[in-house]
């Protein structure tokens, strides 16, 4: 049997080991200082390379472009950026245009056609182009940033690009001229439900038809989340290039059942005032952007012939703004009317004696817009340029050229100096 024999083992594996540990430990450590003192000096010319640096635009939308291009942090360099917004300088006004002509969203969207549309309302004596912001039935129509109106689900589905319009436009010398239909909206009640005119104070919005005759609801004007919408789609398009901005619907609503509509109000309601309020937040808005709004009034209103959509003083509507787009379009009269103060038989026949006839009947009202100083408030007419559909027989007749200067003509004579020709088409009498 053999011998058991002890073996003795030394430490010297461990001991290596160790060693080992404790040399990597140092080196790690110094590496880290060496590091620390690199990145200590290096900081700010690093910063300031990444800060400068800018990826490719790949994949971003036009929409987004948009957005950025008119964001606070790249306000400053807008002006040097092709596709950057046409802002106006804040607080300087060339004028709204002696002659505005209305072109349909349809043209907006064909660069060609629109260049073509633009040539030929110029060689018309056209210098201002008006395009819809936002329709009659609440659709904003361009494409929009705002997180309200995608909210409100009322961006349109083929919206089209503000910029590249405005800019078209003021590559012809023209000027680009809004137009924003206001409280006549039934697009944004259904998500801003608080909003819209209220049926006898209750929780039911108010339509103003039945449902089967096409009925719908509106934006209520006494509401403050109807007024605040309104005023930052103002605050966008004057921001974004639109220096004039029309503000069209701008009344309480008209229809059926109207004694039935109730707006929040515990006490009397002055549908003027209410809307004077709104036009003067709406005119900061665009005056913060260098714009200025355009309220439209319509000669009903304006005379007192009807008190439902402006209320018993619409001179205060155009202290608002110290200026107003007055529709003379004779259409508005129908077959005609008898009031005690007027009677117009076969308007549409006459137009020029029509709008001669009825702005006589204003004087009153013009005369309480004007300032404490007697300076008069600034007018614009927006004349019918279109044969009306809306009465036929006898008492209607196609329009020419001669009856749209005829119109403007007779507008002159009561102070208005520039003249918005409207024909829903685009299309416009020739001489």
């Amino acid at each position: 049997m053999a011998k058991f024999v002890k073996i003795k083992r030394y430490n010297y594996d461990r001991r290596r080991q160790r060693n080992a540990r404790i040399f990597r430990n140092v080196v790690i450590i110094a590496i880290v200082l060496i590091f620390g003192a690199v990145g200590w000096f290096a900081f700010d010319p690093i910063n300031q390379l990444v800060s400068d640096f800018q990826l490719p635009n790949w994949g971003q939308s036009q929409g987004e472009a948009s957005s950025e291009a008119t964001s606070p942090s790249s306000a400053s360099s807008a002006s040097s950026a092709s596709s950057a917004p046409v802002v106006p300088d804040s607080g300087e006004h060339t004028g709204l245009p002696e002659r505005t002509a209305y072109l349909p969203t349809q043209t907006l969207f064909n660069p060609t056609a629109l260049s073509s549309a633009l040539d030929s309302l110029k060689a018309q004596g056209v210098e201002g182009v008006a395009f819809e912001l936002k329709d009659s039935t609440g659709v904003v129509l361009y494409d929009s940033q705002l997180e309200i109106v995608a909210n409100n689900l009322a961006l349109s589905t083929v919206p089209y690009s503000l910029e590249t319009v405005t800019a078209s436009i003021l590559e012809h010398d023209m000027t680009p001229v809004g137009i924003l239909y206001t409280f006549k909206d039934h697009v944004s009640t259904a998500s801003m439900y608080d909003a819209a005119v209220k049926y006898m104070d209750s929780q039911i919005n108010w339509i103003d038809n039945a449902q089967s005759a096409g009925g719908v609801p509106w934006l209520n004007p006494n509401h403050p989340m109807a007024r605040d919408y309104l005023v930052q789609l103002v605050d966008e398009a004057s921001r974004r290039g639109v220096e004039y901005i029309m503000l069209d619907g701008l009344q309480f609503p008209e229809g059926y059942s109207l004694e039935l509509a109730t707006y929040g109000n515990t006490g009397p309601l002055d549908k003027s005032a209410v809307l004077a309020d709104f036009v003067a937040e709406a005119e900061a808005a665009a005056a913060s952007n260098g714009g200025e709004v355009w309220p439209v009034i319509n000669l009903t209103s304006l005379s007192g012939l009807s008190t439902i959509c402006c209320g018993e003083q619409p001179e205060l509507i155009l202290q608002a703004a110290g200026r107003a787009m007055v529709d003379v379009r004779p259409e508005q009269f129908g077959a005609g009317i008898t009031t005690e103060e007027l009677t117009l038989s076969e308007p549409l026949l006459d137009p020029a004696g029509t709008i001669t006839a009825v702005l006589a009947i204003c004087q009153d009202t013009l005369e309480a817009a004007s300032s404490e100083e007697g300076t008069p408030v600034q007018l614009a007419a927006m004349v019918q340029a279109y044969t009306s559909t809306a009465v036929t027989g006898a008492g209607n007749r196609t329009y020419t050229a001669a009856d749209v200067v005829s119109q403007e003509e007779a507008a002159a004579e009561y102070g208005m100096e520039q003249f918005y020709r409207y024909s829903p088409s685009g299309i416009y009498p020739q001489q």
